[in-house]
């Protein structure tokens, strides 16, 4: 009675974070990581918004065409006789089509062998040919040092993290769990100690995934690693009678294939699918055995100190 009093008195605060936790809300929630504005600008906050809104608003000094365009026109010689650098390519270089193109248009686009737009500046800059810089080389530099962070961020402190959370909410599901055996909530806090075991073992070496060693949890690890199909969960539909399959909820397990610099090394590979777990799998509104999991949950997320592992991850990403 105790524990079910504690419950009901938080009922509120715990729903809101079960929400926040990807919880009964269904999949269409607001994806993991995003602070939704209060004016819905997507930055945080009133006053943020606001402030951002002022720095953006002026664009400066209006733009003046002072200046008439002068470039002579011109017409690419059919011999090229009249293009500058034509010596530093040989005969072999373009095809006929290429060159009734060159002829045609003035440029031509070609397939290239280098890896890095860096490397085709420094070839050309020794070779004196000129460039053709385009915004895609400054928004691959961009997309290149975003990805160095990440990965820095994520190797250094996420990960440790994330062990940490999963070690502390696992023991926290278990404890619910050992307490609320013979009760309506059995079920629910059953699936939590497994869903905290795959995001465990997920992350880790192999663990022991609970004190009754669950089975569901091997069939959801079996799934993830495979990553072949879409299946209905063995854990988020835990106690789910057949009458109700058309109701199961389905999941993409292609989705966790390591990719992007996850795939560079296990460490990172497993991070991956520890995140995608929990950022893909929720807890449904429609199902009341869900819903009492996500209240659960909360409640866990707020014993000792739980919520700041959780806090350093969600508030960076």
């Amino acid at each position: 009675m105790k524990f079910r009093k504690r419950v009901s008195l938080l009922v509120l605060l715990l729903f809101m974070l079960s929400m926040v936790l990807g919880g009964c809300g269904g999949r269409g929630q607001q994806p993991s990581g995003v602070t939704p504005a209060v004016d819905g600008t997507g930055g945080g906050s009133a006053e943020f918004a606001m402030l951002r809104t002022q720095a953006f608003a002026d664009p400066g000094p209006e733009y003046v065409k002072d200046f008439t365009p002068s470039v002579p026109a011109y017409k690419v010689a059919k011999d090229f006789s009249n293009v500058v650098n034509w010596e530093q390519f040989d005969e072999q270089f373009f095809s006929e089509e290429q060159k009734a193109l060159l002829r045609q248009n003035g440029f031509v686009v070609t397939d290239g062998y280098w890896e890095e737009f860096s490397t085709v500046y420094e070839v050309n800059r020794y070779g004196s040919m000129p460039n053709f810089v385009t915004t895609d080389a400054m928004l691959h530099t961009y997309h290149l040092y975003f990805s160095r962070i990440l990965k820095s961020v994520e190797k250094e402190h996420f990960i440790g993290a994330l062990t940490e959370l999963n070690t502390a909410m696992l023991a926290a599901s278990e404890a619910q769990y050992q307490a609320l055996q013979g009760t309506e909530w059995e079920n629910a806090a059953r699936r939590n100690v497994a869903f905290f075991a795959v995001g465990r073992a997920l992350l880790g070496p192999a663990t022991s995934y609970s004190p009754a060693n669950l089975p569901e949890v091997g069939e959801e690890l079996a799934l993830i690693e495979a990553a072949d199909g879409i299946y209905a969960s063995p854990v988020l539909n835990l106690g789910a009678d057949d009458a109700d399959a058309v109701q199961l909820l389905l999941e993409d397990y292609t989705q966790y294939i390591p990719r992007s610099h996850y795939a560079s090394s296990e460490e990172l590979s497993r991070y991956f699918k520890t995140m995608m777990w929990y950022g893909r799998m929720s807890m449904r509104q429609s199902n009341e055995d869900e819903c009492r999991s996500a209240l659960l949950m909360a409640l866990a997320l707020q014993e000792g100190d739980n919520i700041k592992p959780w806090q350093q991850i969600y508030d960076v990403t």
